[in-house]
């Protein structure tokens, strides 16, 4: 590609941010997780998840631990306090895909909320402050209305 060419597919906002157009899903889960993980970093997955999403950051050089959603009476559920508990002070990135495919589970408010004030880490661990939060409805209606795809991309930042 000529320069100009180049210069047309990324245009820069108000706070001097690129956009980057890419032409499928897997190269831009790939250029996010480049951005965040690297070799010899911790990732935590809610599991099941696509699998490109737990390989990615395993091509990249980085361990990924999974917490796994349990099945009970009432349905598909996560342990927030064990995915807590999962995140360490350098785990550079958590991934959790709600509403979830392939269970259908949906990661309620509260849990969200109490991931979101326990600042990623259980508590009585050092908190990490996460920057990067992409909450956006599910692309068509469902049966549950308020689905939401929530992740959660963090930026390594001190107190």
């Amino acid at each position: 590609m000529t320069e100009p060419a180049l210069s047309a597919l990324s245009v820069p906002n108000a706070r001097d941010a690129v956009r980057v157009a890419l032409a499928d899903y897997v190269s831009a889960l790939m250029l996010a997780a480049q951005l965040v993980v690297g070799a010899g970093d911790r990732v935590v997955a809610v599991t099941p998840l696509w699998p490109n999403l737990v390989e990615i950051p395993k091509i990249l050089g980085a361990h990924v631990e999974t917490v796994a959603l349990q099945y009970g009476d009432n349905g598909w559920a996560l342990d927030v306090e064990q995915m807590l508990m999962a995140l360490t002070p350098d785990t550079r990135m958590l991934l959790i895909n709600s509403p979830n495919n392939p269970t259908g589970w949906v990661m309620s408010r509260d849990d969200q909320r109490t991931v979101l004030e326990s600042g990623g880490m259980a508590s009585g661990s050092s908190p990490t402050k996460y920057t990067n939060v992409c909450t956006t409805q599910a692309a068509r209606p469902t049966t549950r209305a308020r689905r939401r795809r929530f992740s959660i991309w963090p930026r390594a930042t001190s107190g």
